[in-house]
């Protein structure tokens, strides 16, 4: 038995991982899918939120595993688990990126979004300076986040994607050899990512080597068109 803790990305929250979770506990596997300040239905004003609050929320949820578990974060949530990952390096087994952001030390995903990576998500993100938030249109919803998705699924995110906080994206990490450097990493890519293409996957891991290094024949969003496949390299790479 394994311990996992899920966190989700950018616009999304726990509700995410429906296809994933089941499958997970019915293997015998304890799951925690915390759910980041104002995303999903937490009811904390966007303006208000920090980043510090996002890794907070994460660290919650390894304080309460039974053993050491996994750590999982998705796109934007990789952000989240890379701080964490150094301020509970002695309480996680490994942290695993899906399809997520790799800051190296010192980078924020401001910096990484500098970087100009091809993303088919650029045109439509809505920034909303007033509320301090960044929403996504549904057109791009559905090219750069769901192309391979069933019907079904992408009407369920449609209905849930909410702005989020556009705050916490320009804080860097601050990371330490001992600290997350002790941590093992998977990397999980998605090779028919248009959110983030998949050469910007691999080119962040030039920065930030991970020694397991896993692949999904799939868009950004596997937990809903490969919840299966996704499950089992979940599991290999929480048994090492």
């Amino acid at each position: 038995m394994s311990s996992f803790v899920l966190v989700h990305g950018s616009w999304h929250g726990p509700w995410c991982w429906y296809r994933v979770v089941p499958r997970l506990r019915e293997a015998g596997h304890q799951v925690r899918t915390p759910q980041l300040p104002a995303h999903g239905v937490d009811p904390t004003a966007a303006a208000g939120v920090t980043f510090a609050d996002y890794v907070d929320r994460v660290c919650a949820a390894v304080d309460e595993a039974e053993e050491p578990p996994t750590l999982v974060g998705h796109s934007m949530g990789g952000h989240a688990v890379t701080q964490a990952t150094e301020d509970r390096a002695a309480d996680l087994g490994r942290v695993v990126y899906l399809a997520a952001f790799l800051p190296a030390d010192g980078q924020s995903l401001t910096d990484l979004d500098l970087s100009g990576y091809g993303s088919e998500l650029v045109d439509h993100v809505v920034p909303d300076e007033e509320r301090g938030t960044l929403a996504l249109d549904p057109e791009g919803a559905v090219e750069g986040l769901y192309h391979d998705c069933s019907d079904e699924d992408v009407a369920l995110a449609q209905s849930l994607l909410r702005p989020e906080p556009a705050g916490p994206r320009t804080v860097p990490v601050d990371l330490s050899a001992s600290g997350y450097g002790s941590v093992p990493r998977t990397y999980v890519e998605c090779t028919d990512d248009r959110s983030l293409p998949v050469a910007f996957q691999r080119a962040m891991r030039e920065s930030v080597p991970c020694e397991d290094v896993r692949s999904l024949e799939t868009s950004h969003s596997p937990f809903f068109s490969a919840p299966d496949e996704l499950v089992g390299v979940l599991e290999a790479a929480a048994a090492g």
